[in-house]
């Protein structure tokens, strides 16, 4: 049986190995925010690009079904969330 602790873990595990593959989380949300201002004509801050995303993972697990892959990369996004509210404030 995996606990909280386990997900967290490995959850930590993928943030490290994608901050090393993709770069510097806020440079990328910054860059997504300002495409997803373009294509839908208002204002998306980088928190609400990562907000999107979050609920786009959040679907999956409604539709497909459980998987550990959806659990693992809702949870990253929304501690990248939290991260970019935290720098709004």
């Amino acid at each position: 049986m995996k606990t909280p602790d386990l997900f967290s873990k490995k959850a930590a595990e993928i943030l490290a190995d994608r901050a090393v593959k993709l770069g510097d989380f806020e440079e990328l949300y910054e860059n997504f925010s300002k495409r997803l201002t373009l294509f839908l004509g208002q204002d998306i801050t980088p928190a609400q690009s990562a907000r999107i995303i979050l609920e786009m993972k959040l679907s999956r697990c409604d539709v497909g079904g459980y998987d550990e892959d959806h659990v693992l990369d809702a949870a990253n996004y929304l501690f990248i969330f939290g991260a970019l509210k935290e720098l709004e404030e």
